[in-house]
């Protein structure tokens, strides 16, 4: 999975809300402004680079945001939750597969909750039997070593529609230094506040309420 001390660079794919923005026939400032300067926010996607190639979450927009980027291979996959925009594009990583010569192509670690993963798995099960994904079970409040990568997955209150929701606390080396990268993607709530959860250098968040986290 790469050179332990190669640094790594943070890659935002997408940054947009489960339907995209600007959203279709939103008439909302924002969605017209951005239709005004032809932008274009693609679903929420994160990508780790330089030791190891670790994508978090995989909506339908993947194929595009890898293409762009330059992406040649991924190492592993974290996936947050099951909800659409945020694994749906799973079947175009069959084409890491495809490109590699026969019985050249290892599997991908792809790592998620139980719960999740029996959502995922009666779509996409088929990508485990054929040998593209390595399912690999996460549970919460458990590290786990991913390459060059420490990671602690942690329960987020994502609602009754996805039960299996997880964030993930990530030790990565970047500018000659240790880093730790907190992610939650969708959330609402965080039911068990691991003491390692607080203060880490970077904190990548998405909530549909206001929350405060303790400052000591």
């Amino acid at each position: 999975m790469g050179n332990r001390n190669q640094q790594t660079a943070l890659v935002f794919l997408g940054t947009g809300a489960a339907w995209g923005l600007p959203e279709l026939n939103c008439p909302c400032a924002i969605c017209r402004d951005m239709r005004a300067k032809g932008e274009r926010r693609r679903r929420t996607a994160l990508l780790l680079q330089g030791q190891a190639n670790l994508l978090v979450d995989c909506g339908p927009d993947i194929l595009a945001q890898l293409e762009e980027s330059g992406v040649s291979h991924l190492d592993a996959v974290l996936i947050t939750h099951e909800h659409g925009d945020h694994y749906i594009g799973l079947d175009e990583l069959f084409v890491f597969k495809r490109i590699r010569p026969r019985g050249a192509f290892k599997p991908i670690p792809t790592y998620m909750s139980g719960q999740t993963w029996s959502v995922i798995k009666q779509r996409f099960g088929y990508l485990e039997e054929l040998g593209v994904l390595e399912i690999r079970i996460v549970q919460p409040g458990e590290w786990f070593t991913c390459g060059p990568y420490h990671i602690l997955p942690f329960n987020t209150d994502h609602g009754r529609f996805a039960k299996g929701s997880v964030g993930y606390l990530i030790h990565c080396r970047a500018s000659e230094k240790k880093v730790t990268l907190l992610y939650t993607s969708d959330f609402m709530d965080i039911p068990d506040l691991h003491g390692d959860l607080i203060h880490p250098d970077y904190l990548i968040t998405v909530s549909y309420t206001h929350l405060t986290l303790p400052t000591n």
